[in-house]
């Protein structure tokens, strides 16, 4: 008998929410071909608990409390470590899930690396052991990332988080503010100009490229509020000015500059990321990478390392994309739980992919020239 034609597996669902839930459901109907189908936990063969819960621990032990025997599936982002339960690492990739399900009931095998379904006897030894919560790993793994320099960094740590700082303060206010930044050989100057979205600046591109890399205690800071008359003799002068600067693009290009292909300090990786608005790519610095990125996040929620991945993208191009695309509201992070829950398939690649993008570098072949 073919698994197609076996009774449907039935799955208890706990600590997933109703929309979590109802996507189960669907992708049981659909990728799983009704092979699986969603029941009480009396009636289950096998249970899936979300580690990510906040009540995980209690959430755990009391799931073991009432089904000491029931087979469990256990996703998180980061493996539990829970001796009597397979762990399928969240975004969900349904074939893994749906592999688990089968070895959790004895429909197949352990792959290479993969744990074998627990059995029964199994199962009520370690709840028989079972005096404390489970050990999760996540939090301290996920701390020692967010500690690591090489992928996280705090803008207010350098020059950037002082432009955004002045940058908000003139939104607020709706006056021209003054940032005077001492270096070791002399005062420089950026001013802004809400009213005219626009920016002076004494320092060229190669100035500011070094200074957005600079620790903050290298320089000295001292911000001011022009007065109205000042303002508005510079607002006279600003169309002739050759050091004016949009400051939408200004505030970019600097914070591509400070980022280096990190994000800002508590971005969690794991969260999807969707495109808010679509951004005015042709007056913002950028390759043709960040269109690409774009797209992808405009079909659907997908977190900053399945991007790279499905693009074929080294992570830091990723990573710098959003931390500019953040700061203007380009982009955000979902919400909801079931966005996090599945991980979204990868599109496929147009037959004619080769073509089009070769008819694509010579409608516009200038658009790969402008670096991070």
């Amino acid at each position: 008998m073919t698994r197609a034609t076996e009774k449907a597996i039935g799955v208890a669902l706990f600590g997933l929410d109703q929309r979590s839930q109802e996507s189960l459901r669907l992708a049981f109907a659909q990728k799983g071909k009704h092979a699986y189908e969603l029941v009480e936990g009396c009636r289950a063969d096998v249970a899936i608990i979300n580690m990510d819960n906040a009540e995980a621990p209690r959430l755990w032990s009391n799931f073991r409390a009432r089904h000491a025997t029931l087979p469990a599936i256990v996703l998180a982002v980061r493996d539990p470590d829970l001796d009597d339960a397979i762990h399928v690492a969240r975004p969900i990739r349904l074939e893994q899930l749906f592999a688990a399900i089968d070895r959790s009931c004895g429909h197949g095998t352990a792959g290479p690396g993969e744990p074998a379904p627990p059995a029964n006897n199994k199962a009520k030894a370690a709840a028989a052991k079972r005096a404390t919560p489970p050990r999760h790993k996540s939090a301290a793994g996920e701390k020692a990332l967010q500690e690591d320099k090489k992928f996280f960094y705090d803008p207010q740590d350098y020059l950037l988080g002082s432009l955004l700082d002045a940058w908000r303060e003139t939104k607020k206010k709706n006056h021209a503010y003054r940032l005077l930044i001492a270096t070791a050989d002399d005062w420089h100057s950026i001013t802004f100009f809400p009213a005219h979205r626009q920016v002076l600046a004494t320092l060229g591109d190669e100035q500011l490229r070094r200074l957005s890399t600079a620790p903050l205690y290298c320089m000295g800071l001292r911000g001011q509020r022009l007065d109205s008359r000042e303002s508005k003799r510079l607002e006279e002068t600003l169309g002739q000015r050759r050091d004016r600067r949009r400051l939408d693009s200004f505030i970019w290009q600097m914070t591509l500059w400070t980022a280096q292909g990190r994000v800002p300090a508590g971005t969690p990786l794991s969260a999807p990321v969707y495109l808010r608005c679509w951004p005015n790519l042709t007056r913002l610095r950028h390759n043709a990478d960040f269109m690409r990125i774009c797209t992808l996040l405009a079909d659907q929620p997908r977190p900053l390392p399945l991007v790279a991945r499905v693009l074929d993208l080294p992570l830091q191009r990723v990573f710098g994309f959003y931390s500019a695309a953040v700061i203007f509201g380009y982009v955000g992070q979902a919400r909801r739980a079931a966005d996090s829950l599945l991980q979204p398939d990868t599109p496929p690649r147009h037959r004619h992919h080769r073509l089009l993008a070769r008819i694509l570098g010579k409608l516009n072949p200038r658009v790969t020239t402008h670096p991070d």
